[in-house]
């Protein structure tokens, strides 16, 4: 089978995790007085993007030689830690 193929059950399986623990949070937060509610606004956003992600990633695996995703990939990261960090408080 190809990669391809199975690559998007990965984040399908990841979301389906990430469903059953923000439920659980959620009956926690019904049981005690704490802030133990999951953050609801970004959790969809990520989870379709990280679904979207694995499957295009599938698609362009083919095309791109190895050295070019490990570079694209590693950018993306990059980029990502660096945003946060001028995000973070101080």
């Amino acid at each position: 089978m190809s990669v391809a193929r199975v690559a998007p059950a990965a984040p399908a399986a990841t979301f389906v995790t990430s469903v059953a623990g923000a439920g659980a949070f959620a009956l926690l937060s019904l049981a005690d007085t704490g802030d133990v509610a999951p953050d609801w606004y970004p959790w969809p956003p990520c989870g379709l993007g990280g679904l979207i992600g694995g499957c295009l990633g599938a698609r362009l695996q083919p095309c791109l030689p190895a050295t070019g995703l490990r570079l694209l990939l590693g950018s993306l990261a990059a980029a990502a830690v660096a945003l946060h960090a001028v995000q973070a408080p101080a």
